[in-house]
């Protein structure tokens, strides 16, 4: 009985030691818990401001764009978009491409008059060589194809005459504008004034046709003394065309006027220019000059054109450069993927730590099973056999041993120590018992064992005191 209370009080005590390392484990994955909560709802803080700020810097990006087009409604979407995590370049491709389509737009074409400007100035240069170098142009080529002049024998109406001295500026121009519009200016001379093969597409002046009656070109033409032609051909191709103030009234089939104007047969016409430019070495120096000094004006306009356009393409680069300042000016989420990422691992923390909570929570209402358990058995063994259950286990000890001594059988004293001189003899006075010392008995009493049971107490409780 008493060695089944302590058994009891045993099983109660290690329980109760058991429910009081659960708890503390609890305590423990409490703090924890809340420790976790904690950073969890400042992370929640931390990506609720990230949020809020990107969204103001992107209000504050969408007014300081330089070249990148954004209506107040593709900024308030940024704005709303600004809340979430990831890269919102696709949001923002869109309107990029169509400023960068408009600037490539405009270079091209800016490109494209960099190029003309550069084929013009090439020619213009190469012209200009050749004005210098005193190469005088022909006049305007005719409308139709007319076969190839290089390495031909002969020279054109043009070059193999001069204009007589006595002719003015006025009716020199007049003359040349006739001439060039009747087809006679530039007109093919053979040095021998014999026909060119039937299959030559060019125009020809024949000396061999009849002189006309009356005054010819002869009269304010004649034959240029450096001209590698014979004067005598040329003025006999000269005396075949009639010469007067007006070509129609010399009566002539072919003829030229002072005035401009020109007969060929059933063909009337008139024409006029400022001066002559092609008739003369004179003429021709002077058209030389004006058209090379038109030449280096055209020159400057086109170095001043190129220079205007590579200013624009500079311009065009500055604003390609203002578009990609401005994308990458734009509030990219690292400061929100960042406080997003502490987040997740905050709520994954949060997580463990609801996990060891319950584990150490179920554990703890476990053992407090387990010891409302043991008191109970305790408390029914010992309401049972009739014992206090607040008997701690040196009170169940002294009441073990009492109750075992009152059970033991009587000892006999051996009669070497306690015999005593008797006047019987025989085997009756050897089996006489005496009861053991009343000092023994007195250790027994009641009063002493409560008094050991105290003594008891005090040296659980202070651990120094002495059993008597």
């Amino acid at each position: 009985m008493l060695v089944r209370q302590g058994e009891l009080r045993r099983a109660v005590r290690s329980a109760d030691a058991a429910s009081a390392r659960a708890r503390a484990t609890l305590d423990t994955a409490s703090e924890r818990l809340a420790a976790a909560r904690h950073l969890r709802q400042e992370c929640e803080a931390q990506v609720q401001r990230a949020r809020e700020e990107r969204a103001d810097a992107v209000a504050t990006w969408g007014g300081a764009l330089r070249e990148l087009v954004l209506d107040p409604g593709q900024v308030a979407a940024l704005q709303d978009a600004a809340g979430a995590a990831g890269d919102l370049q696709p949001l923002l491709a869109p309107a990029a491409g169509l400023v960068r389509a408009r600037l490539a737009g405009e270079r091209a074409s800016l490109e494209g008059s960099l190029a003309a400007h550069e084929a013009e100035r090439v020619a213009l240069e190469d012209e200009a060589r050749r004005l210098e170098d005193d190469h005088d142009e022909p006049p305007g080529a005719p409308p139709w194809a007319r076969s190839p002049r290089l390495g031909r024998p002969g020279a054109p109406l043009w070059q193999a005459v001069d204009l007589r001295p006595e002719v003015g500026a006025s009716e020199r121009a007049s003359i040349e504008a006739a001439l060039h519009a009747a087809g006679l200016l530039d007109a093919w001379l053979t040095p021998d004034g014999t026909l060119l093969d039937p299959g030559t597409l060019d125009t020809l002046l024949r000396p061999s046709a009849p002189a006309a009656q009356g005054p010819t070109l002869a009269t304010v033409l004649s034959a240029d003394p450096d001209g590698a032609l014979d004067a005598a051909l040329i003025d006999a191709a000269l005396a075949t065309v009639a010469y007067g103030p007006t070509a129609a009234g010399t009566g002539a089939s072919a003829a030229i006027g002072a005035d401009g104007s020109f007969v060929l047969g059933p063909v009337h016409g008139r024409a006029a220019k400022d001066q002559a430019e092609h008739l003369g070495a004179v003429a021709r120096a002077a058209r030389r000059a004006r058209r090379l000094a038109e030449v280096r004006d055209a020159l400057d306009a086109v170095a001043a054109g190129q220079a205007g356009i590579d200013a624009s393409l500079a311009r065009l680069a500055a604003r390609s450069a203002a578009l990609d300042a401005d994308l990458a000016a734009f509030p990219w989420a690292a400061a929100l993927d960042a406080a997003l990422r502490s987040l997740g691992v905050a709520v994954a923390v949060e997580g463990r730590a609801t996990t060891e909570h319950e584990q150490a929570e179920a554990e703890a209402t476990r053992h407090a099973g387990v010891l409302l358990a043991a008191q109970a058995d305790q408390r029914e063994h010992a309401v049972a056999h009739g014992l206090s259950p607040e008997l701690d286990d040196d009170a169940l000890v002294i009441r073990r041993e009492s109750s075992t001594r009152s059970r033991s059988p009587v000892r006999r004293w051996p009669a070497s120590a306690s015999a005593r001189p008797c006047s019987r003899t025989g085997p009756a006075s050897a089996s006489v018992t005496r009861s053991p010392p009343r000092s023994r008995r007195r250790a027994w009493a009641p009063s002493t064992l409560r008094a050991r049971l105290r003594s008891a107490r005090r040296e659980r409780r202070f651990g120094g005191a002495t059993r008597r």
